[in-house]
């Protein structure tokens, strides 16, 4: 009797101690799924923004999901796994469809986020190629206004001066305002202003020509590089009858007219058959062109040969460097082209920092004498207008 009792004893303990593991076992899987169900649902309703450690997300999830898996199929207590409630099961389903939607989403965040920074990046480089486009604009003005460096052209006129100073002529290109005309005309030198044809940009100019005794006309041409041009430039395709056009146009803004220089114009200068065609144009209405000398391969020379035009070309550019040190060095090399030929032109524009240069070295110009720019054609080729 005692034994019998000792044996019922014994296996209440053992259906004690299963139904306990039961419990346990119960528990921890509705535990599981409800983490899974409501971390799906938090991510699920977060409005799809992706984090930024998105993959470290991703990775964690299914590490999760794959001890979750390992440990249904290695349990020790299979008949109780199969013995979960049908509703539990349901829930875990959806925990899983949810979780795979979730990646579905995250992988279309990822894919949008992508083309956004693709997008993103290709609005900076495109910006960044319009900065570098508005500095190749500059830069091409730069070279089509010019080497900085001196040109001695040893095959150029000579001028006996023995016993006179030499000539040295300084032109300011670009001249479009009342006061840039104001601030050449402060500087107590014979001063060839080269002013622009009146155009849409520059409506005032043929009364700012009226503020000198002597001017220029500084005629825009085009350029192999320089694409910013002026209203009315003259093209290697323009027509004669077009040419002709425009110049007897700018000879009645500017009744004085008898000289203009180039305005850029790499491209014109270099083309044999369109400066012809100007130079014809300029030789019937008694206007001399002054080579700029924008490109070294200039035909100037050449097509005032042809026509028995005089010829002079700029020596050199005083301000392509926009500061007093390197102006101040220009100027001394174009007095001293001048000391050795007998007569040099520089061209310069008309910032605040060339001007004030000019005036403030006055002093250093004492050697040469500053001439307008017809009183060299009148010195070397006898050429009075």
């Amino acid at each position: 009797m005692h034994t019998f009792k000792w044996y019922i004893f014994c296996v209440f303990i053992i259906l004690v101690f299963f139904a306990a593991i039961y419990g346990i076992a119960i528990n921890s899987q509705k535990n599981i799924e409800d983490k899974n169900i409501t971390t799906t649902q938090q991510i699920l309703t977060s409005n799809n923004q992706t984090n930024p450690k998105t993959d470290q997300i991703i990775y964690k999830k299914k590490e999760v999901l794959a001890k979750e898996k390992h440990t249904q199929q290695n349990t020790n207590y299979p008949k109780y796994q199969t013995n979960i409630p049908y509703q539990k099961i349901q829930e875990q389903e959806l925990a899983e469809q949810n979780l795979s939607e979730f990646f579905k989403l995250l992988d279309a965040n990822q894919s949008t986020q992508i083309k956004d920074e693709n997008n993103t990046i290709d609005k900076n480089i495109s910006k960044q190629i319009s900065i570098i486009d508005s500095q190749k604009k500059y830069e091409d003005e730069d070279l089509e206004k010019k080497s900085q460096k001196a040109i001695y052209d040893t095959t150029a006129k000579t001028l006996d001066r023995r016993g006179k100073k030499p000539l040295l002529a300084i032109i300011i290109d670009d001249v479009s305002t009342f006061t840039q005309a104001e601030l050449i005309k402060k500087i107590k030198l014979k001063i060839t202003p080269s002013i622009f044809p009146v155009s849409t940009n520059t409506p005032n100019t043929a009364q700012i020509a009226n503020k000198f005794s002597f001017y220029m006309i500084h005629l825009p041409m085009s350029a192999i590089n320089y694409k910013n041009e002026e209203p009315n430039t003259m093209h290697i395709t323009d027509s004669k009858d077009l040419m002709l056009k425009r110049i007897k146009k700018i000879k009645k803004d500017f009744p004085k007219l008898k000289f203009l220089n180039n305005h850029t114009g790499s491209e014109f200068t270099s083309n044999t058959q369109a400066l012809d065609k100007l130079m014809s144009i300029l030789k019937s209405q008694d206007i001399v062109l002054l080579d700029s000398k924008t490109i070294a391969k200039s035909k100037v020379k050449d097509i005032s040969k042809k026509y028995n035009m005089p010829y002079l070309s700029r020596d050199v550019f005083l301000d392509n460097i926009h500061s007093e040190i390197e102006i101040k060095t220009q100027l001394k090399d174009a007095i001293n082209i001048a000391k050795k030929r007998g007569y040099a032109i520089a061209i310069g524009h008309p910032h605040d920092i060339t001007l004030k240069t000019i005036n403030k070295n006055i002093d250093m110009l004492k050697d040469v004498e500053v001439v307008y720019v017809d009183r060299l054609y009148k010195e070397i080729y006898g050429y009075i207008r």
